[in-house]
């Protein structure tokens, strides 16, 4: 199917069946609503003559990682870094600070980065986690990607991993402003070196406010 059979089937057959089923609860977060004014990366792919809607599909998604999620790892996931604690009697910089990671996508974990004193009779400290990996943890379980569950959820009728309407209302309340702003100052997506760990700006922005990066930390796949 070329892009306007998939045109058709959105603003033709499952739009209105949508709307018929849910009414106003229902939310498109993507349609170029106009209270959603701002284009700025839209604008940036367009300067630059890429075609989002190159199908087939697969091709979109080719261009949107090659261009927006060229680093050298592909992982969604929340950190929570702890300050370090007052009375240190290690040298300075043995402790690492410790962290709780959520990791959301891939890989689904999570686990708590800690140090330790190493076993035995002397006062060595390493670094080591608590860990809940999914995939180690049920092994014979095969666990959905999230647009697979997405997906299924919609067939079945369910809401359970979708946000209520107010609650997106209320995010879009909240997002706009700032989208409007990148837009009144012409701010434009850092670059930054193809498979490396992203822009220097978002390690400058981290250490802004308090995130120290060490890079020490390795970690050991558990044996069950």
């Amino acid at each position: 199917m070329d892009r306007f059979v998939y045109e058709d089937i959105l603003e033709n057959t499952i739009r209105p069946w949508a709307r018929a089923k849910v009414g106003r609860a229902f939310v498109f977060q993507q349609d170029n609503d106009p209270k959603h004014t701002s284009g700025n990366f839209k604008n940036w792919f367009q300067r630059r003559r890429v075609d989002l809607l190159d199908w087939p599909i697969e091709h979109l998604w080719e261009e949107l990682e090659r261009r927006v999620q060229a680093l050298n790892e592909k992982k969604a996931e929340v950190r929570i870094q702890f300050k370090e604690v007052s009375g240190d009697i290690y040298p300075s910089g043995e402790l690492k600070r410790s962290e709780l990671v959520m990791r959301v996508q891939p890989n689904e974990a999570v686990y708590m980065k800690l140090m330790t004193k190493k076993p035995g009779m002397g006062f060595g400290v390493e670094e080591t986690e608590l860990d809940l990996t999914y995939n180690n943890r049920y092994k014979e379980v095969r666990l959905p990607d999230a647009y697979e569950r997405l997906f299924l959820e919609v067939f079945m009728g369910s809401q359970i991993n979708f946000v209520r309407t107010d609650e997106l209302e209320y995010a879009w309340r909240i997002l706009t402003p700032v989208l409007e702003q990148l837009e009144k100052e012409k701010v434009q997506p850092v670059a930054y070196k193809f498979g490396s760990r992203g822009p220097t700006e978002g390690d400058d922005l981290m250490k802004k406010y308090g995130f120290v990066f060490t890079g020490t930390y390795k970690w050991v796949a558990p044996k069950l």
